[in-house]
């Protein structure tokens, strides 16, 4: 297949990955109602109102046990997240008015699920989409914001243990020193990642810099951009099958991995590093892959 075509049969299979999911609602007021038969606990929250008619904040806070997932869903906007020592989780958000659509018209929601807590930013489902906007616990997430670009900005504080999945489609993504997994994806932004568990990180145009504590992963990891760097930190005993690709860039490494050229263009890489294990896969288009010693 010519290189160039690889590229956009790439790019539309990332883009479909990243957008092409599940959903999120529309409910208003302050409590989230369960809907008979789904299992979603209700959530409360607090909104604090208009600051200077240009935002409005949101507040959650609450328990999510020891091997349990918080889970933000947004659409424009950035997602920050941090660990904290505290025992609760705390999100907070402050929605920034765009050139379309009003402040009132994108709310915020907490949803309870079996494994955790989901937030989400809903925008109004537009007249005549056949699937009404809603937030609903689990990773998918499908919503249709039209023109709407109010910008909804999360900040998440997450306990030892606890889980972390964030996506959004224009917006940057920085969670570091998390203290169990995480996943991250967005379309349009960079992505800033660092875990003591596993680590997976998407985008589209953005770099990747990622840091995974874990050194023996049970499943395969994937990090993956078309316009962008990805740089990816593994422990010194980390055990893995490296799989990487670029079509304008170069690879290097720290671990031993054979770099060969692609033809007619582009470099790929791969070997095991330690005993080997599951795959870890990186592939971006444009730009540079490094792979580096965590703490080197």
């Amino acid at each position: 297949m010519p290189a160039s075509l690889s590229a956009v049969v790439f790019l539309v299979a990332l883009v479909s990955s990243l957008l092409g999911t599940d959903s999120a609602p529309a409910g208003g007021g302050v409590t989230r109602e369960a809907r008979p038969g789904t299992g979603h606990s209700p959530v409360s929250f607090s909104t604090s109102g208009y600051h200077g008619g240009v935002q409005q904040d949101f507040r959650w806070s609450g328990t999510v046990p020891t091997g349990g997932w918080v889970r933000i869903k947004g659409v424009h906007g950035s997602i920050r997240a941090e660990g904290t020592t505290g025992r609760e989780v705390e999100v907070t958000a402050v929605r920034h008015a765009g050139r379309h659509g009003s402040l009132s018209s994108v709310r915020i929601e907490a949803v309870r699920g079996t494994d955790g807590v989901t937030i989400c930013a809903v925008y109004p489902t537009p007249s005549g989409s056949a699937v009404p906007n809603r937030c609903v616990p689990g990773e998918e997430w499908r919503v249709d914001n039209r023109d709407n670009d109010v910008e909804v900005r999360f900040v998440v504080r997450i306990p030892r243990g606890v889980h972390f999945m964030g996506k959004t489609t224009n917006g940057e993504i920085d969670a570091r020193s998390l203290q169990a997994d995480a996943t991250v994806s967005t379309v349009n932004g960079n992505v800033t990642v660092s875990a003591d568990g596993v680590v997976e990180a998407a985008t589209v145009n953005g770099s990747i810099e990622a840091t995974t504590g874990q050194a023996n992963p049970g499943r395969d990891l994937r990090f993956t951009t078309v316009n962008g760097d990805i740089t990816l930190q593994l422990p010194s005993t980390f055990r893995g099958r490296v799989d990487a690709s670029l079509l304008n860039g170069e690879i290097s490494s720290v671990f031993p991995l054979q770099v060969r050229r692609r033809r007619p263009v582009g470099q790929e890489a791969s070997g095991d590093i330690g005993s080997g294990g599951r795959k870890l896969h990186l592939e971006t288009v444009n730009g540079r892959i490094r792979i580096r010693r965590a703490g080197g």
